[in-house]
């Protein structure tokens, strides 16, 4: 798969947004943390999925929880993805630098020039393996949100966080061992509370 741009911020600039992507997700429980607005009517959704925030301290987290959310989207038959190359060079072209914080005027140009009525993008706010009692035990966390290009209004946002040991019972069963394999239990579970064919 071709790579994906990575970017990061520094820490003086990602604080709100820290905070309030961190607070949806510290209330998540056991699932996704969704909102769910009125989505675009098209149908399939035309979307494109924007480099991620990495807020973590591994430099290849957003750049794998990217390429496995672009996994995902392309097995939605509802959604039409835009080609990973193409986000790149339109962001290229645009000169936008921070997916972040879209003027409406940026939003509106990604989506004139990507075809896309939907601009996906979000953060990566955790992605580390820590060690519990001698076993690995991977953390993730993650937001996400799509937002209406023409509009800039939110029509999804999701925030998710698991560890390695929460679908853990007797004996070590269930337990996962490995970030990828947890990631992509994440960023499915999150990719599956979508709207569906531009409804609810």
């Amino acid at each position: 798969m071709r790579s994906l741009r990575v970017l990061r911020r520094p820490a003086a600039a990602v604080t709100a947004l820290a905070a309030a992507a961190l607070a949806l997700a510290a209330c998540s429980g056991g699932g996704p943390r969704v909102f769910r607005g009125e989505p675009p009517a098209s149908e399939p959704v035309t979307l494109a999925a924007l480099p991620l925030i990495n807020l973590t301290n591994q430099p290849e987290a957003a750049r794998v929880v990217l390429e496995q959310l672009v996994v995902e989207l392309l097995r939605r038959p509802d959604v039409s993805l835009a080609a990973p190359g193409a986000v790149e060079q339109a962001l290229t072209e645009l000169r936008i630098r921070d997916t972040g914080a879209l003027t409406l005027d940026q939003s509106r140009a990604l989506g004139e020039k990507l075809s896309s009525a939907v601009l996906l993008t979000g953060t990566v706010n955790d992605y580390k393996q820590e060690a519990d009692g001698g076993r690995p035990l991977p953390v993730v966390s993650v937001n996400l949100r799509a937002v209406d290009a023409a509009t800039g209004r939110v029509v999804w946002a999701c925030a998710h966080t698991r560890t390695g040991s929460d679908s853990e019972t007797v004996f070590g069963i269930g337990r996962v061992t490995s970030l990828p394999d947890l990631t992509s239990t994440v960023v499915g579970e999150m990719v599956s509370t979508m709207p569906r064919g531009g409804r609810q």
